[in-house]
């Protein structure tokens, strides 16, 4: 008898992005999370206002996204204006999952 979850495989996947995204160098670690942190809060939003909100030097920012994409923690979109910025579903897990920690470390 296999007493495995079922879900056991979306959690595989995600554990792996969570990962992958732990991975790239400080700098982007530290753009990512603020990146995530703001997307988390604004949803969907074109790149040149993502740039302003994180208030990051333009090849942290880059670098951040970079690394956030590889790890398919989020989604660029083209647009006129350059682009929109989205977290995708694992994103959207992983932000929770940061909150939820942080939430638990302030209580």
């Amino acid at each position: 008898m296999d007493n495995k979850p079922e879900n056991s495989d979306d959690f595989g996947t995600f554990l792996e992005s969570v990962q992958r995204a732990s991975k790239p160098a400080e700098a982007s670690n530290t753009a990512g999370m603020k990146i995530m942190n703001t997307l988390s809060k604004v949803g969907e939003v074109e790149m040149a206002q993502l740039v302003a909100v994180v208030e990051l030097p333009w090849s942290d920012f880059t670098t951040g996204i970079e690394s956030l994409k590889s790890a398919g923690l989020v989604a660029v979109k083209e647009s006129p204006q350059g682009g929109k910025v989205s977290l995708t579903n694992d994103g959207k897990q992983w932000a929770n999952a940061l909150s939820s920690a942080s939430n638990d470390k302030e209580g």
